[in-house]
């Protein structure tokens, strides 16, 4: 006989038997009728070909086998109530581990916000978050050790077998220190050029869109291009580079003054591009991960909002 096969029912109806030493209240208590609930005991007894109680007129007894039995039971009946609640916190996206990867870019203006929400919240919830280029995030995504990535658009090869989700608009801008000799009512002379520091490639066809009056002055291409935001930041504040960049990413020190858009770079003057979520073509992502995006979402929202 197959163990396997044990109807977990079953179990319960033992161990009510086994609390209440009475057929009828422990019927009451599994909500069946006496019959059923003894047809339902003789049935295991005969599959597991074990003899669980002693009956006699008017009292049941455990066997020694019995006693045993309704102990282990009890323990996988208590595993099965955890599995399920676990289960039903997974589906709920409230528990288990969404593993995800993000550009540079966007984890510097979304991941702050949404780890303090993380960690401020009563979820279970567990986050692994790579931040590398886009290239390795495919290579990532492609090996299955994430869910789902967010970057810029058009910087995979067409031929990846992946969906994509755009999730918002992000507007481009150019960053310079505050005090700035292109903030000036008076421009400097035409000769006088400003090193660009950038994320990545920005050539001569990523200026289209913004005021000629100012784009003269920067060099191109960039002088120095990384993905490390912090050194960019403390560039661009102390020295006159000039920083093509979402605002989005730098929200916190515009605010602060420390850092400023030149004029003609912001609202519906900003030239944008597409914040795209990429998954494994065909697949589909765990609750928590459809949760997370839709968090993404929301974040996004917000942010150009305010």
């Amino acid at each position: 006989m197959s163990y396997m096969h044990m109807d977990i029912r079953s179990l319960r109806h033992v161990i009510a038997l086994a609390r209440e030493r009475n057929f009828t209240r422990a019927a009451e208590r599994v909500h069946l009728t006496q019959p059923a609930l003894s047809r339902s005991i003789q049935t295991l007894e005969e599959k597991l070909q074990l003899k669980i109680f002693d009956r006699d007129r008017g009292s049941v007894h455990l066997t020694a086998v019995g006693q045993d039995f309704v102990l282990r039971a009890e323990s996988l009946l208590r595993e099965m109530d955890d599995f399920e609640q676990v289960m039903a916190r997974i589906a709920s996206g409230d528990d288990g581990e969404v593993r995800f990867g993000m550009a540079p870019l966007p984890a510097k203006a979304l991941l702050p916000q949404l780890a303090q929400e993380l960690l401020s919240s009563d979820s279970k919830l567990r986050w692994q978050a790579e931040v590398q280029t886009a290239r390795d995030l495919l290579a990532l995504l492609l090996d299955e050790k994430i869910e789902f990535f967010v970057c810029a658009e058009e910087q995979l090869p067409a031929n990846a077998p992946v969906d994509q989700l755009t999730l918002a608009s992000f507007p481009i801008s150019f960053v310079v220190r505050n005090g700035h000799p292109l903030l000036a009512e008076a421009l400097p002379a035409a000769s006088r050029q400003f090193p660009v520091i950038a994320t990545g490639h920005f050539g001569a066809s990523s200026y289209r869109g913004f005021p000629a009056d100012w784009r003269d002055h920067l060099e191109q291409p960039p002088r120095l291009v990384t993905s490390d935001y912090g050194l960019l930041t403390r560039l661009t504040q102390t020295t006159d580079a000039v920083w093509p960049i979402s605002w989005l990413a730098v929200a916190n020190e515009l605010r602060s003054g420390q850092l400023c858009l030149l004029p003609g770079t912001e609202g519906e003057a900003a030239v944008s591009f597409r914040m795209v979520c990429y998954t494994l073509k065909q697949r589909s992502l765990s609750p928590a991960a459809q949760q997370l995006l839709q968090r993404l979402q929301r974040e996004m929202a917000q942010l150009l909002q305010d």
